[in-house]
């Protein structure tokens, strides 16, 4: 089941699908798997879009505990090709983010693709590992 954000409603007019895994799965696998739903990872290029787009994972099982802090799914966004540099993989242009405080912090090369996250009632992004 799928969302779609209304430009009558402040949208884009993408349609936008969670989709549960039982176990966490890896960046690649993600996209993979958006890729196979003719999609792609969602891109969140304004407040409005982050917003609207934390509004549709408000579910826990959309969410993994890992050292008592949640981690929401992928996003589409990576700096794997260009090192400290990311880009949205639906080639639209890179200007919004709403990094998590000390964020990206690129874990010593190995962090190259984003997810989202709560704290504190703040929706963040923050880099990872795959």
């Amino acid at each position: 089941m799928g969302c779609p954000w209304l430009a009558g409603d402040g949208g884009n007019g993408h349609f936008y699908r969670v989709v549960p895994f039982a176990s966490a799965i890896r960046w690649t696998d993600a996209r993979s798997a958006a890729t196979d739903l003719a999609g792609n990872l969602a891109t969140l290029t304004s407040a409005g879009e982050n917003t609207f787009v934390h509004g549709l994972l408000a579910d826990e099982r959309y969410w993994r505990i890992v050292g008592g802090q949640s981690f929401g799914p992928w996003i589409g966004a990576t700096d794997e090709v260009d090192e400290g540099n990311f880009s949205w993989v639906s080639g639209e242009p890179w200007g919004y983010t709403a990094w998590a405080a000390g964020q990206a912090d690129n874990g010593g090369n190995d962090y190259d693709f984003l997810a989202v996250r709560v704290i504190a009632d703040d929706r963040i992004f923050r880099n990872g590992f795959e």
